[in-house]
């Protein structure tokens, strides 16, 4: 019971397993109220002060995400909807140059792709490099992707991730799922806390949803470093005519003409200009 894995957080409180069995515990004080804090995913220590159990240690990371607050991923799938909430294609590029920059491997999952498929933006992130799946026909590739990884679902708020995750379990995770509000053309924030569940033989963390990203919070977005964030932009970069190209406006500059060619989409380059400016 020294050591264990955090599979929940919400409010201070964390649920933990060990080798003896999940238990509920707080953290200690300096863990609790320092800059670094447990989050799900975490590998933390344990000790027994009064009968109950407290975090008192956590182990090094190999990633960490600000928001939604998780350590030590393998992978992410982006839960896209095709409809209701409709597809942001500003929001996903947030997110794969965050997960690019985190250094953590991302698959892009559309979903209620029995209502509505948006081709050519499957086609768009395949092109860059993503795995892309559709659900619900592609489940069974999905579970292929997830094989031997810890994973998170995370996406906009409605765009299905527990109902998705109930699906892959087979229907044994029986969360509440919400209905999309057709008045704001969003979903209710069903999911509140992050909680990770072991499956046939891949971990997967379900998330809260969101509306907007701040990409700013997730370390280095220079506008140098901000290129390379965007994984087929890499052939072009070296090449261009300037070594300081900022790849707006400068007439020699490879993927600026690489967009003229049809090489890189222009939603892709649209996004990487507007975080740009940003």
């Amino acid at each position: 019971m020294n050591n264990g894995l955090v599979i929940n957080s919400n409010s201070g409180l964390y649920r933990v397993r060990t080798d003896g069995g999940e238990v509920v515990c707080r953290a200690k004080g300096l863990l609790r109220l320092g800059t670094v804090f447990p989050v799900t995913g975490d590998t933390v220590t344990l000790a027994e002060e009064g009968g109950a159990f407290l975090i008192d240690g956590i182990g090094g990371r190999k990633n960490f995400l600000v928001r939604p607050p998780l350590a030590n991923l393998d992978a992410v799938v982006l839960v896209v909807s095709t409809v209701a909430p409709a597809p942001n294609t500003f929001v996903l590029d947030k997110l794969t140059a965050i997960m690019e920059n985190c250094g953590i491997e991302t698959a892009i999952l559309f979903t209620k792709c029995d209502l509505k498929r948006f081709e050519d933006m499957e086609a768009v992130y395949r092109k860059a490099g993503f795995a892309v799946f559709t659900s619900p026909s592609e489940q069974t590739d999905l579970k292929d992707f997830l094989r031997g990884k810890t994973a998170a679902l995370i996406g906009n708020t409605g765009a299905g991730k527990t109902t998705l995750l109930n699906n892959l379990s087979g229907g044994a995770i029986a969360e509440k799922t919400a209905e999309v509000s057709r008045k704001l053309g969003r979903g209710k924030h069903t999911t509140r806390e992050t909680t990770m569940y072991q499956l046939d033989g891949y971990s997967l963390v379900d998330t809260p949803g969101f509306s907007a990203v701040e990409s700013a919070r997730y370390g280095d977005f220079s506008r140098d470093r901000l290129p390379h964030l965007f994984r087929e932009f890499a052939p072009y970069i070296e090449r261009c005519g300037y070594a300081d190209c900022r790849h707006i406006k400068e007439n020699d500059c490879e993927i600026r003409a690489a967009l003229s060619r049809g090489e890189i989409a222009e939603t892709r380059y649209e996004s990487f200009c507007q975080m740009t400016a940003e």
